[in-house]
């Protein structure tokens, strides 16, 4: 558990790394005759240290990828970029179908297949799935549950989706079998 976190927590920093060194490049292009100069970005595990020229404009570029750096660390972005999102959902959220012999969600993002997991639950809650779900193909982007015969009624397909980043997802949806 620890080697993955350690994993996850690695492939963040090189993504914030890449992400700031993109956003200072195209600071010292704005700026132009202010010549900001990027000597150095070097990741620790809390210490970021950046050596620049210091202008109004620069000292402005630094707070805002300062907030920027922040909220991507502390998570306070809502929702990052590589959280896994459905694409395809089958049966469709609301749908009225026949019964079906399996829930299978198509995400945008490749899933951890440890930790991401789906059930398809009465609307009173009890879980009709007996098979585990699990994600499939080469990209990791399905996740799918067997069922076993579904009578007549409505019931939610409850989700977990985490990405191979470590970004967690989750929602849940309903469709009704006739």
């Amino acid at each position: 558990m620890v080697d993955i976190n350690v994993k996850y927590r690695l492939h963040a920093a090189e993504n914030t790394q890449r992400l700031l060194n993109q956003a200072m490049h195209n600071e010292a292009h704005a700026l132009g005759e202010r010549q900001v100069k990027l000597a150095s970005l070097h990741f620790t595990k809390v210490t970021m240290f950046m050596n620049t020229v210091i202008t109004r404009k620069s000292v402005q570029a630094l707070l805002c990828l300062s907030a920027v750096a922040g909220a991507l660390f502390l998570g306070g972005t809502g929702q990052a970029w590589a959280h896994a999102h459905p694409v395809q959902e089958s049966p469709a959220p609301k749908s009225v179908v026949t019964a079906p012999n399996e829930v299978r969600i198509v995400y945008d993002d490749p899933l951890e297949p440890a930790f991401s997991h789906l059930n398809v639950l009465t609307l009173q809650g009890k879980q009709v799935n007996q098979a585990k779900s699990s994600v499939e193909g080469h990209a990791h982007k399905t996740m799918l549950v067997a069922l076993p015969t579904l009578s007549a009624g409505q019931y939610q397909v409850r989700w977990v989706a985490v990405a191979t980043d470590g970004h967690r997802t989750q929602g849940h949806y309903t469709f009704t079998v006739k």
